[in-house]
């Protein structure tokens, strides 16, 4: 489940769940009353109580939730890409402006799915990029310490594993 939007509307939250817009009152003793939007009909929700929670409890049912910022959920979306082109390749981009900590590799390595790539520390966070695939690094385009952009080219990864003929 996602969180598209929300804003402040009259003591409650208008918030959008996976497309869907719904109305979240806070009520005294922590549960939340949450319904539709434009209907009457309404569900009360009572969170674990922790600052980020980990289950949600409506009568008669127990759930698991996870809840995330909009910018967690942006480079968990970025991390799971794997962005691969026409031919195979994968290019592996910044998924937020930050600082290139580590290069884990090289050109001509062989990597497999899920491999380190890069670490690059965004708002005091390291994030580790890895590969989506198996292939071989084709190129780098950064180095330790460089400052990166969102969407920049970070390296690429060939599909092709297979061992180069020696010159």
């Amino acid at each position: 489940m996602s969180v598209a939007a929300s804003r402040e509307a009259e003591g409650a939250v208008e918030v959008v769940v996976d497309g869907e817009r719904m109305t979240v009152l806070k009520t005294a003793g922590g549960a939340m009353i949450v319904r539709r939007v434009g209907s009457n009909q309404h569900v009360c929700v009572t969170l674990d109580g922790q600052a980020w929670p980990a289950s949600a409890q409506i009568p008669g049912h127990s759930a698991t939730v996870a809840i995330e910022t909009a910018q967690a959920a942006a480079l968990r979306a970025a991390l799971r890409a794997g962005a691969r082109n026409n031919n195979g390749a994968e290019r592996v981009v910044a998924p937020m402006p930050g600082r290139i900590v580590r290069v884990a590799v090289a050109v001509g390595d062989l990597v497999e799915r899920g491999a380190p790539l890069v670490i690059v520390e965004a708002m005091k966070m390291e994030n580790e990029l890895y590969a989506g695939g198996p292939g071989r690094v084709t190129s780098i385009a950064v180095s330790q310490g460089a400052t990166v952009e969102a969407g920049q080219l970070l390296c690429e990864i060939s599909a092709n594993t297979a061992e180069e003929p020696a010159p």
